[in-house]
């Protein structure tokens, strides 16, 4: 299949799709990962992993390991919110802030008008955002 062929199935396949709870002519955006608050951290984390294999490797796969943990993950998540509210919070991701077009944040509580920053690297620190290091 070549390029216009596949962005032509893509366009086919997306259109017969559309946003729960509205009108069918509403789209849904690619490559974009809805959360439900009604489902399990399991699920969504199973979600999230299906969906960053997909764009870097246009596959995916779930071997044993890989769902043993995120079965941990989940279990791990529940521990770590044991006690809290119930109250949800609003957030947006990959954002670009008006005032700094040359920064991204990965994500932003609307709420607060906290910034969230997800690092992998204990160096990088960012100016006027929460860092997670992971």
């Amino acid at each position: 299949m070549n390029k216009k062929e596949k962005e032509m199935t893509r366009q086919s396949t997306l259109k017969s799709y559309h946003v729960p709870s509205m009108p069918n002519y509403t789209s849904l955006k690619k490559n974009v990962i809805y959360l439900n608050s009604h489902s399990t951290y399991k699920h969504e984390i199973a979600k999230a992993l299906a969906g960053m294999m997909l764009l870097k490797h246009g596959d995916m796969k779930f071997t044993p390991e890989l769902l043993e943990s995120i079965r941990n993950l989940d279990k791990c998540a529940k521990d770590a919110m044991e006690g809290f509210l119930k109250e949800k919070a609003e957030f947006i991701c990959e954002a670009v802030p008006n005032a700094e077009p040359n920064r991204r944040v990965d994500m932003v509580i609307l709420d607060s008008d906290t910034r969230v920053e997800f690092e992998t690297d204990h160096k990088i620190k960012k100016e006027n955002s929460v860092t997670v290091y992971l």
